[in-house]
């Protein structure tokens, strides 16, 4: 049980005032200002007290903000806040890339980038499919990882 349940009060001190008063205003408007406020933090909050629709507000802000810089963080909100409709479209992002991407110029130190990888090379894990598009099919979160190691 909740302690918030339990003790029949909210506790909003985790979040900043103006997240709080963003949250308070979606609920009674249906409207606030995104930009206020990181969005992953507006999807833990909206997640935390189920406002589905500031989570679907969030989640277009993080797509329609996609970058190179933020793809892998992206990738990981939409895990952790269940956004399959955020996940595709990093992975769409990433497959607009493919042809810059050159995975199989990875030598040396692949394995200190990417230890979850076996020993035998990143090149190797990736080469077991036909295509980059199909490695980021069947592994999106080391698809994301590796993509954005690549490009920083």
């Amino acid at each position: 049980m909740l302690s918030e349940s339990r003790d029949n009060r909210v506790d909003l001190s985790v979040f900043s005032p103006t997240l709080v008063k963003g949250m308070l205003e979606y609920i009674y408007t249906d409207k606030t200002d995104l930009t206020d406020a990181d969005p992953g933090e507006w999807l833990r909050i909206a997640d935390m007290y189920e406002l589905a629709g500031l989570k679907s507000d969030a989640a277009c802000v993080i797509s329609e903000s996609l970058s190179v810089q933020n793809a892998a963080e992206a990738f990981q909100l939409s895990s952790l806040y269940n956004l399959e409709v955020l996940k595709t479209t990093v992975i769409e992002f990433i497959k607009q890339y493919e042809q810059n991407i050159h995975i199989y110029s990875f030598h040396r130190h692949e394995h200190d980038k990417f230890p979850h990888f076996p020993r035998n090379g990143i090149g190797r894990a990736v080469a077991a499919h036909p295509t980059f598009t199909d490695f980021v099919r069947t592994n999106p979160a080391a698809a994301v990882e590796l993509f954005a190691a690549i490009l920083n």
